[in-house]
């Protein structure tokens, strides 16, 4: 099946299901909102109590921590239960949206012309490995407005601190993308093809094999098979290596980039330290998750 062929199935499949993955997408935002939140009302907290305490005794009594702590104690319960429905309503959504999925692609398996044009494996790898590339793309459906969200309260964070500070969060975020782009292709594409042909040869072998097990054992063909299946499983994994490695690369790279930064904030902010933690802890969770979904989009 085509590339839009399945984007025309995935559409069709997942129209009714659009008002759920809306609202998981709006509860992914609100999670991911009160997340930066959280780490850098966590961070001012602790950095101004750290202050007060070192001020003296009055200057320690005079320090504010109910409302923080009341703040902080709010975000973590906002964080949870939005992060909770988000998981409620996008798998529902997805579940359901494959269900339909599932069921339009055996009926488009069962209207070749020549039915034997389609063997077995084929017709289970095509259920199989289609399907689960598009499951992974409708769980992961409502985590990009979640990382707008999180892009844009970690550059509102940010700009507390100073707008040079926001700019170089911006222009950081920017980069993130552009490697994104650039790497991906590079270093995950020639092996995820690999890995999925591999994949889909060796499944259809299974399956035509054990179709075939009573000849097998007839006219003991078991080691033959067992070498010609060794060599397909050993191209899977001389693939899965370098899937990973491209994986742990475009992560370092994501890791990098939050150190980076980390130091701008430190580098470019003229508030006070309170206020730099606090933008500073934004923007390490900003980095962490939402542009780990910006970059995984990319």
């Amino acid at each position: 099946m085509s590339r839009a062929d399945m984007d025309l199935l995935l559409a069709e499949a997942i129209g009714p299901e659009r008002r759920a993955f809306r609202i998981a997408g709006l509860l992914a935002s609100a999670a991911t909102i009160a997340a930066v939140l959280l780490l850098g009302l966590s961070g001012w907290f602790i950095t101004g109590a750290a202050l007060a305490g070192l001020g003296g005794v009055l200057a320690a009594q005079g320090f504010n921590y109910l409302v923080p702590s009341a703040m902080i104690r709010l975000l973590a319960i906002v964080r949870t239960t939005a992060r909770y429905g988000e998981r409620l309503y996008g798998h529902r959504a997805a579940l359901m949206a494959l269900a339909a999925v599932r069921a339009r692609l055996f009926d488009r398996i069962l209207s070749v012309r020549d039915v034997r044009a389609v063997s077995a494996g084929d017709a289970v790898t095509r259920l199989v490995q289609d399907i689960g590339a598009l499951e992974d793309n409708l769980v992961r459906k409502p985590a990009l407005p979640a990382a707008f969200a999180g892009a844009a309260i970690g550059l509102a964070l940010a700009w507390l601190a100073s707008p040079w500070t926001s700019l170089a969060l911006l222009a950081l975020l920017a980069g993130l993308v552009l490697w994104a782009h650039l790497a991906t292709p590079r270093l995950l594409a020639s092996a995820a093809t690999d890995m999925a042909e591999a994949l889909a040869r060796l499944k259809a072998s299974m399956v035509d094999y054990a179709a075939a097990s009573p000849e097998i054992l007839a006219y003991d063909l078991a080691p033959a098979i067992g070498r010609s299946l060794a060599v397909e499983t050993a191209e899977l994994d001389s693939a899965r290596p370098r899937f990973a490695r491209g994986e742990a690369i475009i992560d370092a790279g994501l890791v990098l980039g939050g150190g980076i930064a980390m130091g701008a904030m430190l580098i470019f902010s003229h508030a006070s330290l309170p206020v730099t933690v606090l933008e500073n802890g934004g923007a390490k969770l900003d980095h962490g998750g939402g542009g780990e979904v910006l970059l995984r989009a990319a």
